[in-house]
C-alpha cells in the first residue's frame, strides 16, 4: 500500500504546472489592452491591403498574358535566331579568321646584289678561290699559292668549292692572281660570285700578320731545368741566339718608338 501511495504522489508531482500570465500592476493594463487593440487593427487592414494587391497584380497579369503572348513569342525566336548566327560567326571565325582590307604583296624575284654600294679598297689583300675539287683542304691550297706571299696567308671558307684567300698586302693579291692552275681558279673580290661577297661582308678579313721570329732558347732552357740535364747546343749558337733576342727587343723598342713620336707629331725622329 504504502509503494502504491508514493507511485501516485510521484506521479502527481511530475505533471507540469500550467503556465500564468505575468502580473500587469492595474495602472498598465488599461495600456496593454489599448496596445493589443491597434495591433490587431493594423494588422487586419495590412492583410486586406495586401490581399487588394494580390488580386489586382493577378489580373493585370492575365491580361498582359492574354493580350501580349503572341509579341513575346516573337521576340523569343528573334533573340534566339540572332544567338544561333553569333554563334555560327563566332566559329567560323575561330576556324577561319577574318581579315579585312588585305593587299596582295608581291615580291621581287630580280637580283640585285651585283648592284649594290660596296667598298672594295678595304678588300684588296682579298681574292676568291673557286671551281676546285671539294677534296682540297686548307694546307692544299696554301701550298699551291705559297710563291704568291713570303709572309703570311689564311683561308676563309665559303663553300666546298669557294673561298678567299686572304694575304698580307694587295701586291700579294696581284700576284697569286697571275698564278695559274689547272685545278683551281682565281679572280678579283670585285668580280666574285655572290656567296663570296656575302662571307666577305659577314667577317673581319683582316690583313694576314707576319708571324714573328723565335728561337727554343726559352723552351729548351725550360726543359733542361725540369730534366735536370745541359744543354747541347755549344756557347756560340747560345750567343747567337742571344743576340737574336737582343735584337728583337730592340727593334720592338723602336717602332714603339716611332709610333709615340708620329702620334706627338715629331716625324723626324718617327724616320730616323
Amino acid at each position: 500500500m504504502e509503494s502504491g501511495e508514493t507511485r501516485t504522489k510521484s506521479s502527481k508531482k511530475s505533471k507540469p504546472r500550467p503556465t500564468q500570465s505575468y502580473y500587469v500592476p492595474p495602472a498598465q493594463r488599461s495600456l496593454t489592452k489599448k496596445h493589443i487593440n491597434q495591433t490587431i487593427k493594423l494588422s487586419n487592414y495590412q492583410t486586406t491591403i495586401n490581399e487588394k494587391e494580390d488580386v489586382n497584380l493577378s489580373q493585370l497579369y492575365i491580361s498582359y498574358s492574354d493580350e501580349n503572348t503572341k509579341k513575346i513569342y516573337d521576340c523569343d525566336t528573334d533573340n534566339e535566331k540572332e544567338e544561333m548566327q553569333r554563334a555560327i560567326e563566332n566559329i567560323s571565325r575561330k576556324r577561319r579568321p577574318l581579315i579585312k582590307n588585305t593587299r596582295n604583296v608581291i615580291k621581287a624575284t630580280n637580283d640585285y646584289s651585283a648592284y649594290e654600294n660596296t667598298k672594295y679598297e678595304d678588300l684588296e689583300h682579298v681574292i676568291e678561290l673557286y671551281d676546285f675539287p671539294p677534296t682540297l683542304k686548307t694546307q692544299d691550297i696554301m701550298q699551291l699559292y705559297r710563291d704568291a706571299s713570303e709572309d703570311s696567308m689564311y683561308v676563309k671558307w665559303c663553300d666546298d668549292t669557294h673561298c678567299l684567300l686572304v694575304l698580307s698586302t694587295p701586291a700579294q693579291a696581284q700576284r697569286a692572281l697571275q698564278i695559274d692552275h689547272e685545278i683551281i681558279k682565281s679572280r678579283p673580290l670585285e668580280c666574285s660570285s655572290a656567296i663570296a661577297i656575302m662571307t666577305a661582308h659577314s667577317s673581319d678579313l683582316k690583313p694576314a700578320m707576319k708571324r714573328p721570329q723565335t728561337n727554343m732558347q726559352t723552351a729548351r732552357r725550360l726543359i733542361n731545368r725540369h730534366l735536370g740535364t745541359k744543354p747541347s747546343l755549344s756557347k756560340e749558337d747560345i750567343e747567337l741566339e742571344r743576340q737574336a733576342l737582343r735584337d728583337a727587343r730592340e727593334q720592338r723598342r723602336l717602332e714603339r718608338q716611332s709610333e709615340k713620336d708620329a702620334w706627338e707629331g715629331n716625324p723626324r725622329n718617327a724616320k730616323s
